[in-house]
C-alpha cells in the first residue's frame, strides 16, 4: 500500500472520516505493509511546497522530537 494521510487534528471532515475507515480497512485486513505520509515535520521543497515549512499533515514536530499529531498517532497505533 501507498503511502496516504489526513490533517494533524483528525478533525478535517471527509478527509479525517476517510482516513479512519481506511485505517479500520487494514487492521481488520492486514498487508504486508503501508506508510503513513508524512512522518516528517518540515516540507520538502516541489511545486506547492515551501522548504523547512511546517508540514501540516506531518507526524512529527519541526523539531523532529515530538509527536506533533498524537490523535493520528494514537489512532494509527491502536
Amino acid at each position: 500500500m501507498g503511502e496516504f494521510g489526513a490533517c494533524q487534528t483528525l478533525d478535517c471532515g471527509e478527509n479525517s472520516d476517510w482516513l479512519k475507515m481506511f485505517i479500520r480497512l487494514l487492521k481488520e485486513n492486514p498487508l504486508i505493509s503501508w506508510s503513513y505520509w508524512p512522518l516528517n515535520g518540515t516540507q520538502s521543497s516541489g511545486a506547492g511546497r515551501k522548504y523547512d515549512a511546517v508540514e501540516s499533515y506531518g507526524l512529527q514536530s519541526t523539531d523532529y522530537q515530538h509527536i506533533a499529531a498524537p490523535k493520528v498517532w494514537s489512532f494509527c497505533a491502536r
